[in-house]
């Protein structure tokens, strides 16, 4: 890689590193919020378990649709090929409203069948009907997130990564205004309609962005109409891998809700808390990576394409080793104490997310290079290696925690997060390093 292609990836990182970390502060800022006005409290335990499943649904829908149709719009744009971009669009917008609505059905009878599995801490009778309704409530997160991953993809198909780098900051700041809104009156159906309201904004600017491009209205400039376009082939592994990584996020609220009130929200506070170091080192070097590894690939250049990995992984490494240091001294208590001893949430909840962020942090960087190595196996021609990932991560994380959530509560849920990370980033590089030697996944 020449030093200008260097350079310019570094600034490419850069700028969507500096756009999604502004974004992400603005998450900080809402849970400080919410752990004021709701912190150890059933009502913010029952949001988030109600949430994780929906929200992770619609964000690795959403990841699903830039992965798989991404390559298709650049092919469309690049080739100026008889489907047009604005007709492609509109066939995937169509099929994902169909895939989504449908998920988000599953996931609302899924809630109200098997509230008391997903929630055992809250299964006596008065809070259950809270659970099934906010699951049921929030599954809407499934489709508006969805959408906007379609967006995501034709639009950065045309370097325009801001919509996305800002998604979380119009998602947190809507529901920051609702709770504050509403913090004379606090309860779990304004938490649901801010969740809502923010996705809901998010997805009506990417939609505005989209539709000011010329390439929205390439159908109607005299392009041909051709049949209808085949799915790509990554589509069925990634799926897979989308319903184990669900099943992931269900057993660590199960077990979260088992070590009483508070406990869920502590876990997932501490994992927010990383959000911003893990989205300015995993997620801005995996979009500017994402296209390079695909064009060595596309040129048949896979030395250049295993250089430039190698590289990526060498970055995010470096850059995750100072957030393991702040998070696993007392630098880590002292930044949990300050964004969230406020209101209701005590010093003994402060330790509890400090706890679960050094926990978390340990796993960081074999988490930051495995997303990297699932970009590298999927423009290689291996989607399924992305499964075979996520199951080893699920095992290793049910088996963690079965082994110590009793003896060491939230911290053990964390600890096995991170012992899963390595285990699954293990995996991924060995198979790597056989496609270096036998370029044979």
């Amino acid at each position: 890689m020449s030093a200008f292609a260097a350079r310019r990836i570094l600034r490419a990182i850069g700028t969507v590193g500096l756009l999604t970390g502004v974004a992400y502060t603005a998450s900080i800022l809402r849970d400080a919020i919410l752990a004021a006005l709701y912190g150890r409290s059933s009502a913010l335990d029952i949001y988030f378990i109600a949430l994780a499943p929906s929200q992770f649904l619609g964000m690795e829908m959403a990841s699903l649709a830039y992965l798989a149709f991404l390559p298709e719009f650049s092919h469309s744009l690049g080739t100026g090929s008889a489907k047009g971009a604005d007709e492609l669009l509109r066939e995937r917008l169509a099929l994902t409203v169909k895939g989504t609505l449908s998920v988000a059905i599953l996931v609302t009878i899924a809630g109200s069948l098997f509230a008391r599995v997903l929630a055992p801490g809250y299964a006596q009778v008065n809070t259950l009907p809270s659970v099934r309704l906010s699951i049921a409530g929030l599954s809407l997160l499934i489709p508006i997130v969805g959408l906007i991953g379609v967006f995501r993809a034709f639009l950065e198909a045309q370097g325009r990564f801001v919509p996305w780098a800002l998604v979380p900051a119009f998602r947190s700041g809507v529901l920051s205004v609702v709770v504050l809104l509403s913090a004379l009156t606090p309860s779990i159906g304004w938490l649901i309609a801010g969740s809502l309201m923010g996705a809901a904004t998010a997805l009506a600017c990417s939609w505005v962005t989209a539709h000011a491009l010329p390439s929205y209205r390439t159908a109607r400039q005299g392009h041909a109409t051709g049949g209808r376009s085949p799915l790509p082939r990554s589509l069925v592994p990634l799926m897979a891998a989308l319903v184990v990584g669900e099943a992931t996020v269900l057993v660590d609220n199960a077990f979260a809700s088992r070590t009483g009130v508070g406990g869920v929200q502590a876990f997932t506070l501490a994992s927010n808390l990383l959000v911003i170091p893990q989205a300015l080192i995993t997620g801005a070097v995996a979009t500017v990576y994402f296209p390079v590894y695909g064009a060595h690939f596309a040129s048949g250049d896979r030395v250049e394409a295993l250089k430039s990995l190698r590289g990526s992984v060498r970055l995010v490494v470096w850059s995750a080793l100072p957030v393991v240091l702040v998070f696993c001294t007392g630098l880590g208590s002292i930044l949990a104490r300050v964004i969230y001893h406020r209101g209701t949430f005590d010093l003994e909840m402060v330790s509890l997310v400090s706890q679960a962020a050094a926990g978390l942090s340990l796993g960081l960087a074999p988490y930051a290079s495995m997303m990297l190595m699932r970009q590298y196996v999927l423009v290689a021609g291996g989607p399924w290696l992305v499964f075979q990932a996520a199951g080893i991560f699920l095992c290793v994380k049910w088996l963690g925690n079965l082994a110590l959530t009793n003896s060491l509560g939230i911290l053990g849920i964390a600890l096995s997060s991170s012992l899963a990370a390595v285990m699954a980033c293990s995996y991924l590089a060995l198979r790597v390093r056989r496609l270096a030697h036998t370029h044979v996944l």
